[in-house]
């Protein structure tokens, strides 16, 4: 009797860990991939008499943003570089509705994965260009995921061609290249509202100065003070704590709900933010 009883039990522990190896499969696969790439089914409008108006209207700016992924602030930006940037508005419609299949890839063995573009032969491929990066800015993504969780991934720009962003696990802070974030299957640019020119250089400054090389930690935020301070020891950043922090220190608070825990989804979801650029989620969830 002894024997069968410990054969029945290593059945029930060996089904057990079968259904949470299932389990955690069907998260890291199926559940993580609800928010997937987004590419828009319907045929492009011109959008030329729009850009030739003097002064647009808000359904212009809506029909430019629903055709392009450019926020108001990118709009007018470009506009203001003359038929170059009308030029560059074009391009970026051309791009927003080129269609790319999206691959599954290892971040952190399996256990951390990003969702890619590739093209037809299953190459990595490369988005639209960010053609209005600003120092401040901040980059935000849900092609990250851990065990079913998409948590995202941020960075923060330091000019209009370099990144400072706390990457994963094991690694410190570190600068990385605006390009690089081309390859994810969906991101969103941020700035935040009527921030003068000059606030955003001293944060990105601050960033490159005192956020570079620190350690990644999950538990930036939770334990002591939310704000802590950047000399202590044990100071480090998880991703979207590292743009948050560097913002927090002149005063502006883009955390969404208020919480411990700074994500992605809570810097979108802040009130002091704007849109400056969307790609591979559907403009109209903004």
């Amino acid at each position: 009797m002894g024997e069968k009883r410990k054969y029945a039990k290593r059945k029930i522990v060996f089904r057990i860990l079968l259904m949470a190896i299932i389990g955690l499969y069907l998260l890291q696969t199926v559940w993580s991939h609800r928010i997937w790439y987004y590419h828009s089914q319907e045929i492009p409008v011109s959008i030329e008499a729009a850009l030739k108006k003097d002064v647009m209207s808000q359904e212009d700016y809506a029909l430019l943003f629903e055709q392009t992924g450019l926020g108001r602030c990118a709009i007018d930006e470009l506009l203001g570089r003359g038929e170059e940037g009308k030029q560059q508005i074009l391009n970026s419609q051309r791009w927003f509705f080129k269609e790319y299949q999206v691959k599954c890839t290892p971040l952190l063995w399996w256990f951390t994965r990003e969702d890619i573009l590739i093209d037809s032969a299953h190459n990595q491929a490369i988005g639209p260009p960010i053609p209005t990066l600003q120092p401040g800015d901040i980059l935000l993504t849900l092609s990250t995921h851990s065990l079913g969780w998409t948590h995202g991934h941020a960075a923060i720009a330091l000019d209009h061609q370099v990144l400072l962003e706390s990457r994963v696990l094991g690694e410190n802070s570190a600068l990385s290249e605006v390009d690089s974030w081309r390859y994810y299957a969906n991101y969103v640019i941020v700035r935040v509202k009527n921030a003068p020119n000059k606030l955003r250089h001293k944060v990105a400054e601050y960033a490159r100065e005192s956020l570079q090389n620190i350690p990644y930690r999950l538990t930036a935020g939770l334990l002591g003070e939310k704000a802590a301070d950047a000399s202590s020891t044990f100071f480090g950043s998880q991703c979207a704590y590292l743009p948050w922090y560097a913002w927090n220190q002149f005063g502006i608070d883009l955390d969404g709900d208020g919480g411990r825990l700074v994500t992605p989804m809570d810097i979108l979801k802040s009130d002091k933010i704007e849109i400056v650029q969307v790609y591979g989620i559907d403009p109209a969830l903004f």
